[in-house]
């Protein structure tokens, strides 16, 4: 199945079995979404995590969607092309 495709183990994201390097900052956003996996999860709850995860104050405003970008070009492959999709009025869903 698709978990096995997507993993977190010890705080590395990995796909297909490939470790991902992500940033502390991506990788919080990962995470959040992993908790809530096939959920629609509000842009209000990972911009928290967002938050959480920056120690030099508040991100810009656009942040969340360019972090979004970010984890959209590094995890997603042919094998899963539609990771983290967009869910309109509400937030981000991760999809496995």
């Amino acid at each position: 199945g698709k978990d096995e495709l997507l993993n977190i183990t010890d705080g590395v994201v990995s796909v297909s079995g490939e470790a991902v390097p992500l940033t502390p900052r991506e990788y919080a956003l990962f995470s959040c979404l992993w908790e809530r996996r096939g959920e629609a999860v509000p842009k209000a709850v990972l911009w928290e995590a967002l938050c959480a995860a920056v120690e030099d104050g508040t991100p810009a405003t656009n942040t969340l969607e360019v972090y979004i970008c970010h984890l959209r070009r590094k995890l997603e492959r042919p094998v899963m092309p539609r990771l983290i999709t967009t869910v309109r009025g509400v937030g981000y869903r991760l999809n496995v």
